[in-house]
């Protein structure tokens, strides 16, 4: 069963959420499937729950970078997801692994290759430079468990009871330490 906390940080991205929903639409259809056999949604418009997590995950990258500095660069586990353009010109949000930030840059190894493609001819393994403004979403291991995954905590609702418990154990009951 989640705990009191992993609850309350999903209720208060969902509530937010709610309350921007009648001001934002958004469409989600099939974006096709990839070389795994995952299959990819596309949204157009502003899902209001995800944005809204994703602006707290931007909004506290700070505690990605802080415990990066003291994992050390390219730290298993720490991945950041960040939006890059498909090579039809749509934003699309992908992870990065092997995450090094420096006063200069922060750079990434991508973890898949979209459907599509991605402008640049990016492809699963290849490193790229990102910018704090496009972080979508961030996740880092902490005593066996997830901090950050922002997105994923505010689409808990959309699992069933059972995997919202399984996820729940993996999960830090709060994003930020």
């Amino acid at each position: 069963m989640m705990n009191r906390n992993t609850l309350k940080w999903t209720a208060y991205i969902a509530g937010g959420a709610m309350a921007l929903g009648f001001i934002f639409p958004f469409v989600s259809y099939y974006g096709g499937t990839d070389e795994d056999g995952d299959d990819w949604e596309i949204t157009r418009g502003i899902n209001p729950g995800v944005k809204l997590a994703q602006d707290s995950a931007r909004n506290t990258f700070s505690y990605f970078v802080d415990a990066l500095e003291r994992a050390g660069d390219g730290a298993e586990g720490f991945q950041v997801q960040v939006k890059l353009q498909s090579k039809d010109n749509i934003p699309t949000a992908v992870w990065l692994s092997g995450v090094s930030i420096s006063s200069i840059e922060m750079k990434g190894k991508l973890t898949v290759t979209p459907p599509g493609g991605l402008q640049d001819d990016l492809v699963e393994g290849d490193r790229t430079s990102f910018a704090r403004y496009q972080v979508l979403d961030w996740r880092y291991p902490e005593d066996g468990r997830w901090r950050g995954n922002f997105v994923l905590r505010v689409s808990l609702v959309e699992y069933s009871t059972v995997d919202q418990e399984e996820i729940g154990r993996y999960l830090h009951e709060s994003p930020l330490p």
